[in-house]
């Protein structure tokens, strides 16, 4: 959304919309072309900004519809302090034994939490209650596992 200062830069750069407001194909072109040439010099900027930062690493995918590259983040210090919060919170947890402990490294945390247990149970963890333990599926059988791929 444009503020009032934007409009108004827009409105002297292109003095047709403001007299008669409409824009011609060219100045409507001109306008596209600025704002996105605008677009990428700010996503080239945040994307530097993104990788210069240390302690992290990244992972690459591409979205379900197929358009979009995702590029994941991760700093390595978060991912550790929540597998080490992880362990120690539900350590007790008997469904739970197949999954802990969580290695805060390699990226093993995700793999842990890919069937869905271990977010259910940090859930029930943080509202109790939140999720009928009786629905929670704690054993996931190769077909259900494969149907999440």
């Amino acid at each position: 959304m444009l503020n009032k200062e934007q409009l108004a830069d827009l409105a002297e750069q292109f003095p047709t919309l403001k007299e008669n407001g409409s824009d011609t194909y060219e100045e409507f072109n001109s306008l596209f072309e600025q704002l996105d040439s605008e677009k990428h010099a700010e996503t080239s900027r945040w994307k530097k900004r993104i990788g210069s930062v240390t302690g992290t690493y990244q992972v690459q995918g591409i979205a379900v519809h197929g358009a979009d590259e995702i590029v994941h983040t991760i700093r390595v210090e978060e991912e550790v302090a929540f597998s080490n919060w992880i362990n120690s919170s539900l350590s007790q947890d008997t469904d739970l034994k197949p999954h802990l402990p969580v290695n805060p490294e390699g990226g093993d945390l995700y793999q842990k939490v890919s069937d869905g247990l271990i977010i259910c149970k940090l859930i029930n963890l943080a509202a109790p209650e939140t999720i009928d333990e009786r629905g929670i599926n704690k054993k996931i059988s190769i077909p259900t596992q494969n149907s999440k791929i």
